[in-house]
């Protein structure tokens, strides 16, 4: 319902110049986790930087800006638009790699680790269809905060899984861990919008919606290197000496590589090599989760601090529609 009267022209270049910061970042941060600080990936990051800083220096200067910075002058927006990307960061992250833990590590069927996968959905869902609940009893700074350090106890629970028996805990943390998130980007989501001028509401839709997907495209990339940096640091100290050349190399790199390698092995060897490398990915999923749990009580402090003079919204009827929407989505 509401529209922006000069909403100016799609600027292609800017369109562009977005994609190659991502992509050559993205790229720069992958090749850093399987390679270590190589040139081309240093030189790829350095790249991304460099042609992100003539992104923005390019919005501030169209009458149209693909990414008007200027909604970013206010407090409220700039906070729950990070608080969005960043959640969806931490969970997306977790997602991906709890879903190889099921299948690599665990053992189970592409069929069983989906059937697992399901109880964080159902959680996720019933975060969205509470947040409207949750701003009736309490200040939006209050609701998400203290929802982000229900995700802190989720992932704190991520940070203990281990390689035999560690199915429960790790689908308990995911619970916990998506219901919050899921609350959370419900709140920020009516924020982001609210908190824009009318007129801006289409573009600030645009934004959430935006954050949310590069927040999962980021989580994806940076806590999968993460996870995998750390895999194989741990897996080199301790890989068999037996295993040497490319079976070496590919066991390193990913763990359904190790898997596949181990395959090929005389039946000890191949054992050795197994619990070795899921010993290591393990060591990575919890090096990852601790990452998404520090980086949720920040968010937390952060939200206290700067939304702490946003009002009650407790009748707010638009709120509960937001909330239900995104349940859906």
């Amino acid at each position: 319902e509401y529209r922006d009267p000069n909403p100016g022209r799609i600027d292609l270049t800017s369109v562009w110049l977005s994609l190659a910061t991502i992509l050559t970042v993205i790229y720069g941060l992958k090749e850093l986790a399987r390679n270590g600080p190589e040139t081309v990936p240093i030189l790829a990051i350095i790249a991304g930087g460099v042609v992100g800083a003539v992104f923005l220096r390019r919005q501030q200067t169209l009458d149209a800006p693909m990414l008007d910075l200027q909604l970013f002058g206010n407090r409220v927006f700039s906070t729950v638009v990070a608080t969005h990307l960043f959640s969806m960061f931490m969970l997306a992250g977790m997602q991906f790699i709890s879903a190889q833990h099921l299948q690599l590590v665990l053992q189970l069927s592409p069929l069983d680790a989906g059937l697992w996968m399901v109880p964080a959905a159902v959680g996720g869902m019933a975060g969205a269809l509470l947040a409207a609940q949750f701003v009736r009893l309490m200040t939006p700074a209050w609701a998400i905060a203290s929802n982000l350090l229900v995700g802190v106890v989720g992932f704190g629970l991520l940070t203990q899984v281990q390689v035999s028996g560690g199915l429960t805990l790790l689908i308990s943390g995911l619970i916990i861990a998506t219901y919050a998130v899921s609350l959370v980007t419900a709140l920020t989501t009516d924020l982001i919008i609210s908190s824009a001028p009318s007129d801006k509401a289409g573009l600030a839709s645009g934004i959430s919606e935006t954050s949310a997907e590069f927040g999962i495209a980021m989580g994806v990339a940076v806590l999968g290197s993460v996870s995998t940096a750390v895999y194989r640091i741990n897996l080199t100290g301790s890989l068999p000496s037996d295993i040497s050349g490319s079976a070496r190399s590919t066991a390193l790199d990913t763990l359904g590589g190790a898997v596949a390698i181990a395959q090929e092995l005389p039946a000890l060897l191949g054992d050795l090599l197994l619990e070795s490398a899921r010993n290591a990915f393990t060591e990575g999923l919890a090096a990852a989760a601790a990452i998404g749990g520090l980086a949720m009580l920040v968010l937390a402090v952060l939200c206290l601090v700067m939304l702490r003079e946003s009002p009650r919204s407790a009748d707010d009827q638009e709120s509960a529609n937001v909330s239900a929407a995104f349940a859906n989505d």
